[in-house]
């Protein structure tokens, strides 16, 4: 589509409405406090338009939400405490915004969320514990923040970040002290609006140390005397 212009007022009219999308369009403007009056929806997606403003506090009224999409636009601001109220929530998507400040504490309450998606934000502080140890949590995105703090990540959850290392661009990676047996922590490197997180992930170290000896005893064995 090429829609084009802002939402139109008339729309938070059909009060029975359930899914309201209007991804991949050219739309500006903010989204509307009227909102509130859809009570009924299930899936509000806007991802893909030119969305500005902040989010208003009265999304938290449309506690029936699965979906919350809007990735991808100009959206500023922080992310409302009240979202906390949306304890259905599968998917929440607000990467490659303009928003800011803390992630709300708020967040740990939407113990039914599968997807989450922050990147490309300017979030600060630390990332809620809680929220990786949600039993159908599956995939978050975190990246391109400046994100604090040394997560707990269980190897369940597939994470891409900075500093996790995975499904990311090559990262300048450093081994952090102190170094635990059989694990070790790696931190992003990136200067200048990057997370700057340190997590620990399980990793075959001994073999870092029975390598050298092991190839010792090759070339002893190969090598002349």
């Amino acid at each position: 589509n090429e829609m084009s212009g802002s939402i139109p007022e008339t729309i938070f009219q059909l009060t029975n409405l359930l899914s309201f999308r209007f991804d991949n369009n050219r739309l500006t403007g903010t989204l509307s406090r009227n909102i509130r009056k859809l009570k009924s929806l299930v899936r509000l997606t806007g991802y893909t338009n030119h969305l500005t403003g902040t989010l208003p506090t009265q999304l938290g009224e449309l506690t029936n939400l699965i979906q919350f999409c809007f990735d991808n636009n100009l959206l500023s601001g922080t992310i409302p405490t009240q979202i906390g109220l949306w304890r259905k929530l599968l998917d929440l998507n607000l990467s490659n915004n303009q928003l800011w400040g803390t992630i709300p504490i708020q967040m740990e309450q939407l113990t039914a969320l599968r997807h989450l998606g922050l990147a490309n934000n300017k979030l600060t502080h630390a990332f809620p514990q809680a929220l990786f140890h949600f039993e159908d949590l599956q995939d978050i995105r975190i990246s391109h923040n400046l994100l604090e703090g040394s997560p707990e990540i269980p190897k369940s959850i597939h994470i891409q970040c900075d500093y996790s290392g995975l499904d990311v661009e090559p990262i300048c990676a450093r081994v952090c002290t102190p170094c635990q047996l059989w694990e070790f922590q790696v931190m992003s490197c990136r200067p200048n609006g990057y997370n700057q997180l340190c997590v620990s992930g399980l990793f075959f170290l001994p073999l870092l140390l029975v390598g050298p000896a092991l190839l010792w005893l090759i070339l002893r064995y190969l090598l002349p005397p």
